[in-house]
């Protein structure tokens, strides 16, 4: 069975538009939450703000990683392991961190679990996996 989800392009700050998505996060039931998200196959992991996961029960972190923002210093974050939907995907324990202000970036944590076709021209974003 073959499950698809399908993403969007959005005119960006630059030249190019941008590939995002609609996913939602869930660190178990009743504590899901819904993000637009940018496709970036730059980032090791997803990548969400702190912000609305205070006061959600996140259990112990997974590890600590070593983040490097381009054009920011590096910083320790917390790793953890939410589920991830969108369409009729839904992948378990993404490797995630959350960041105080950050804009939701899905990041090759789930990217490398997915088929992932982007054609900007067309405006496909499109996930699958078989």
């Amino acid at each position: 069975m073959t499950r698809t989800a399908e993403g969007f392009y959005e005119p960006g700050e630059t030249l190019t538009p941008v590939p995002k998505v609609r996913i939602a996060v869930g660190f178990g039931p009743g504590q899901v939450l819904a993000f637009t998200a940018v496709v970036d196959t730059g980032s090791d992991v997803c990548i969400f703000p702190a912000e609305p996961f205070r006061g959600i029960p996140l259990g112990e972190p997974a590890a600590l990683l070593q983040v490097s923002p381009f054009g920011g210093d590096s910083f320790g974050a917390p790793a953890r392991l939410p589920s991830i939907s969108m369409g009729d995907l839904r992948e378990t324990e993404v490797a995630s961190i959350l960041v105080p202000g950050a804009e939701p970036l899905l990041g090759r944590s789930f990217l490398n679990r997915v088929r992932l076709e982007l054609e900007a021209r067309q405006g496909l974003v499109r996930f699958e996996v078989v």
